[in-house]
């Protein structure tokens, strides 16, 4: 009950707060859906309900030592883990777009291949050549990726 007691302070001050944290929460419980929240099934969420949500418990299992808190070191590993699978799946799918004949791996026929693709992508006019207005578009696009988009707001 206390641990309880403990991650729902957490969770209120986090989210009164409007730091990092809260604001990783904030688009997870978007996610989730309220009516998720809706233990008893009577179309509303209470705060009780909402304190000992999904959002409680998703807090409760980043608190590793089971200390009622959650440390900084805690909250490192948990969104290095996430990171890490999100990059995973990243790769994952990097790879199968270079391994063109699926046979697990990538051989120098691919990725001459990938070379190709891209070069052709840059050289607008088909003259064998980047140039000009094709090295400003390539700027402009490697620029525009390398921008981080604006995390969506929380409704």
């Amino acid at each position: 009950m206390k641990t309880t007691a403990t991650v729902s302070a957490i969770v209120a001050t986090l989210f009164m707060t409007g730091t990092a944290f809260a604001q990783d929460v904030a688009p997870k419980l978007h996610k989730m859906g309220p009516m998720q929240m809706d233990a008893n099934n009577d179309g509303k969420v209470s705060y009780e309900e909402f304190s000992e949500g999904r959002l409680v418990q998703g807090l409760k299992s980043r608190d590793t030592n089971g200390d009622g808190s959650i440390s900084k070191q805690e909250f490192i590993d948990d969104r290095l883990e996430e990171a890490r699978q999100k990059m995973a799946k990243r790769l994952s799918l990097r790879f199968a777009e270079l391994d063109r004949d699926n046979d697990g791996a990538i051989s120098a026929v691919e990725i001459e291949f990938q070379k190709r693709q891209q070069f052709s992508k840059m050289d607008r006019n088909d003259d064998g050549v980047i140039e000009g207005r094709e090295l400003r578009r390539v700027g402009r696009m490697v620029r525009h990726m390398r921008t981080p988009e604006p995390s969506p707001k929380p409704q």
